[in-house]
């Protein structure tokens, strides 16, 4: 069974590549699964998308990843959907809002919302208010932070992501 999901690129939208391939490979790699490994480098990316794989993730009894040296916006989506979530030493996450824009659009207030709820919905040490607020000031959290306000379970040494050195470029499921 796979059980390995890697992603170690920008999350591309939906909107703008339907059926993304990558979104259907992981589809249909953890649907049936009951244990997922994942690994995520990522400078984020749309929201859609990173919906999608959270709830999928979600739905898996026994779920752990590792968080490599960026985790941002869109992929802290993704990150925060696993049960046990693993940082190196040297991760940086970013809290920031869905666009830089403006006045921002009611539309993207409301899926702020909806991101924060859920993030503090999985870590549960942090209310979406105290996320908004991170969004509010783009924050970017060394890996000890992320573990005071639950984003992180265990921080270790950056020494293992040798293992992930040779890793394509992507998303994939092994």
């Amino acid at each position: 069974m796979k059980n390995f999901f890697i992603l170690n690129r920008t999350l591309k939208s939906l909107q703008k590549e339907p059926l993304v391939p990558t979104i259907e490979t992981i589809y249909k790699t953890i649907l049936d699964s009951d244990k997922l490994v994942g690994y995520i480098n990522s400078p984020g990316g749309y929201l859609d998308s990173a919906w999608i794989i959270s709830f999928l993730i979600g739905d898996i009894k026994n779920t752990i990843v590792f968080g490599g040296s960026q985790i941002d916006s869109a992929s802290l989506l993704v990150f925060s959907s696993f049960k046990k979530r693993i940082a190196f030493s040297d991760s940086l996450f970013t809290i920031h809002h869905g666009s830089f824009v403006e006045p921002r659009k009611k539309s993207l207030l409301e899926e702020d919302t909806r991101v924060w709820n859920f993030i503090s919905g999985k870590i549960k040490k942090i209310s979406p208010e105290d996320l908004n607020f991170l969004a509010d000031k783009e924050k970017i959290l060394r890996a000890e932070e992320a573990r005071e306000i639950g984003l992180v379970n265990k921080i270790i040494s950056p020494y293992y992501k040798k293992f992930f050195a040779d890793l394509k470029t992507g998303a994939y499921c092994y």
